[in-house]
């Protein structure tokens, strides 16, 4: 047998035995980690910090990473988990909430967490506040709001699901990059949904006679109102040029789907 081969052999033979070391190690409860931002394994670390609010009207929210949720409560109140507080910086000046969220120093393109409990953001407002402007970004992680009221909503992902339930608004902005949007409730106002990859969903529990709507997809299908279209560049719209609000679901890559409370009859 060529030195060559045995060489190869002795290597392959490491790297198998290197492997089992680490899944034996992860096991065990450790976590590898390297210059690369590669994180292997199980944190023990749970931070937890809820800190009580003050009234607001506008919130802007910055997130690098992590998952975003607002619902409905009984205070005004931040619960942050699996989140260390050097890595968040929260401020209220007068009316204005401002949240924002930092990936640690060792953190590059490449970063996988298996068996990580990802970073969680809660923000809990009460039942009757009507807030003014609700602004997210959010670049890694799902963004989740459900049960209240705000003039304008506007959200911006990178990669995640946006889901919405029973928001009310005049005007609500969703731009999603890679992901899911559904909307599910009561009166979204004017609604404006860009999805550059996945799907988006919109079920509306009001009449379809208070909305006029336009929806577009460069490749999937349609279905609205009980109408459908596919293939490339597939486009549905209808709706009085009276009504009173307006829905434009736009998607490069993805289906979509609109109903209306009349569309259960």
């Amino acid at each position: 047998m060529s030195s060559n081969r045995l060489w190869m052999r002795a290597a392959l033979l490491s790297v198998l035995a290197g492997a089992m070391l680490v899944g034996i190690g992860i096991g065990l409860g450790g976590t590898y980690y390297d210059g690369y931002g590669i994180h292997l394994g199980m944190h023990e670390e749970n931070d937890y910090h809820s800190i009580e609010l003050q009234a607001f009207s506008d919130l802007d929210v910055d997130l690098e990473y992590g998952d975003i949720q607002i619902q409905q409560g009984d205070e005004w109140r931040l619960i942050a988990e699996n989140l260390p507080e050097d890595q968040y910086h929260l401020e209220q000046t007068d009316d204005k909430l401002t949240l924002k969220t930092y990936q640690d120093s060792n953190f590059s393109l490449i970063h996988l967490g298996i068996m990580e409990s990802p970073a969680h953001v809660t923000l809990i407002v009460p039942k009757d506040c009507e807030l003014s402007q609700v602004t997210i970004h959010s670049a890694l992680g799902d963004v989740e709001l459900e049960d209240f009221k705000a003039d304008t909503v506007d959200v911006e992902q990178a990669m995640g699901d946006i889901r919405i339930s029973d928001v009310w608004t005049e005007t609500m902005n969703l731009e999603q990059a890679m992901g899911d949007v559904t909307y599910d409730g009561e009166h979204p106002g004017n609604l404006n949904v860009d999805n550059a990859m996945g799907d988006i969903e919109v079920i509306i529990e009001d009449s379809k006679d208070q909305y006029r709507y336009e929806c577009t997809t460069a490749m999937g299908s349609i279905k609205a109102a009980g109408q459908k279209e596919g293939g490339p560049s597939a486009k549905l719209q209808a709706g009085s040029a009276d009504a009173p609000y307006h829905l434009r679901l736009d998607n490069d890559m993805g289906d979509i789907e609109l109903e209306f409370e009349n569309d259960w009859d």
